[in-house]
């Protein structure tokens, strides 16, 4: 008997499960959607969502990918969850059926289609307390029409009139019918929004490594770069090394330009940019065989209040309006973005430094590597003081770069040569001149650099020069006894 009362009792406990499961909890999340704004529709399941406000023309969200799934196919409790990985990206701006823009703000698109999906309907003003003249409540213009389609072809009109003095929500109806709510007003401020405010601010993305070349054009000057192995070189107007924190550094400028204003037709484009010649010119090309080009072209012009920087890609509209008018980060001279150390391999990458000089004891020092240590003319070497020398020698700034047609001017007499052997690179060669030569109102020493294929002469001062000549007995080690020779 006891057994077929636990039989019977699990029966109905079983029973009452399926229950709850099948009829009650589907009950429930069906009412729980149906008090939602557009009756628990995903985001993923919006076509199309158009935006028409009091102070800006009408445009379009299109989304190109929607997923035409019913109300009940993802429940309310996965709503959260489902939009932090909603595919913005496959939505795009159009306005008159034009295509506007396909490069959107994933975090404002994403807030939208969560602001219109999950915003609560209430129940309705009760009839009774409802004027007839529907003005009252700012319909006769409305600040904010959408009209929403999903996938499945359903489209709901959603109007938003004025706002309650009393209780500090939005009058809204849907499809134009008698019934109003009143709702958080954050659904008023996630739509009255201009179509510039969700699209993408941001509109230059490339991987730097896999750039092989950078030409900046900026008048009459051109400039060339190359990057082989993760190291940019000019290769025109002249071969030498480029600074590779300034060539960061332009590319970190170009990441971080940021759209103010978007010019979309020919109409909008500033009357002194119309046909203007470009500041500047900025080419990227990617590509085994520099197949991908982005050429980026720089006007500075007058905006609607004060002078700004304006930009294309690849000389198609829209035209980007940017803050500032920062030319100059942009325009840059081959002697600009020239290295102007003497040399930027660390010094864990030298195995040996033959120095010639009649200044020095039998005009000649060597630095070798060894397993040891260092050596100075074959005897011992105090290793910490050969290679703060040599790292003194690479942090040398010249104090003046040479014009491009004395580059790689030959240096005669010469008072001063260095050959760094390198490991897994060509050697690199130093030589300086005897004389001093006035430039730029100085007195200067002439460096000619000679590192593979690469050349370029810069200038030093005497005090560089000073650093630059060794000395033989500070490379030493220092007995006990001795104070430092270095200081």
């Amino acid at each position: 008997m006891n057994i077929q009362r636990i039989t019977i009792l699990a029966a109905l406990v079983l029973g009452l499960a399926l229950f709850m499961t099948k009829v009650e909890l589907p009950r429930e999340e069906k009412k729980k959607q149906e008090a939602l704004l557009l009756g628990g529709v995903t985001p993923e399941a919006l076509a199309q969502i158009s935006i028409s406000t009091s102070k800006a023309p009408p445009f379009a969200l299109i989304n190109e990918s929607p997923e035409n799934k019913s109300a009940l196919d993802k429940t309310l409790p996965n709503q959260e969850k489902d939009l932090d990985t909603a595919q913005s990206e496959h939505w795009v701006i159009k306005r008159d059926q034009t295509l506007i823009d396909a490069k959107l703000d994933p975090a404002a698109v994403n807030a939208l289609l969560k602001e219109i999906t999950s915003s609560k309907l209430p129940e309705p003003l009760p009839a009774d307390d409802v004027e007839g003249d529907k003005a009252l409540y700012g319909f006769d213009k409305p600040e904010v029409t959408l009209q929403v389609k999903t996938a499945n072809g359903k489209e709901t009109v959603i109007e938003l009139g004025k706002r309650s003095e009393y209780t500090g929500e939005r009058y809204i109806r849907k499809n134009k019918e008698s019934a109003l709510f009143l709702v958080a007003d954050s659904l008023y401020s996630a739509t009255n929004k201009e179509e510039d405010s969700f699209r993408s601010r941001s509109r230059l993305e490339f991987s730097t490594p896999e750039l092989t070349s950078l030409t900046i054009a900026a008048g009459d000057a051109q400039t060339v770069l190359e990057q082989k192995e993760g190291h940019w070189n000019i290769v025109q107007p002249y071969r030498a090394e480029a600074n590779q924190e300034k060539v960061a550094e332009l590319f970190r400028q170009l990441r971080a330009l940021s759209v103010e204003k978007f010019k979309d037709m020919p109409e909008e484009i500033p009357a002194k940019i119309q046909g203007a010649k470009s500041d500047a010119r900025i080419t990227l090309e990617s590509g085994a065989d520099a197949t991908k080009k982005r050429v980026l072209t720089f006007f500075s012009g007058q905006g609607e209040d004060a002078p700004h920087l304006f930009f294309q890609i690849n000389d198609t509209l829209p035209l980007y309006q940017v803050a500032g008018n920062t030319i100059s980060h942009f325009s840059l001279k081959p002697e600009v973005i020239r290295e102007s150390r003497l040399h930027t391999y660390p010094v864990n990458l030298i195995e040996k430094v033959e120095i010639t000089s009649s200044l020095l004891e039998n005009n000649s020092l060597v630095l070798l590597r060894t397993k040891d240590g260092w050596t100075v003319d074959g005897g011992e070497a105090d290793t910490m003081f050969v290679e703060e020398y040599l790292q003194r020698i690479g942090e040398i700034e010249a104090a003046d770069l040479t014009e491009a047609n004395e580059i790689n001017s030959e240096i005669d007499p010469e008072q001063l040569r260095f050959l760094i052997t390198l490991k897994g690179r060509a050697p690199l060669s130093l030589v300086v001149s005897k004389d001093t030569e006035a430039h730029q109102g100085q007195k200067l020493f002439r460096v000619l650099r000679t590192d593979g294929e690469k050349k370029q002469s810069l200038f030093l001062t005497e005090k560089d020069l000073f650093i630059l000549q060794p000395k033989k007995e500070s490379l030493l080690p220092v007995k006990s006894t001795e104070k430092n020779p270095n200081g």
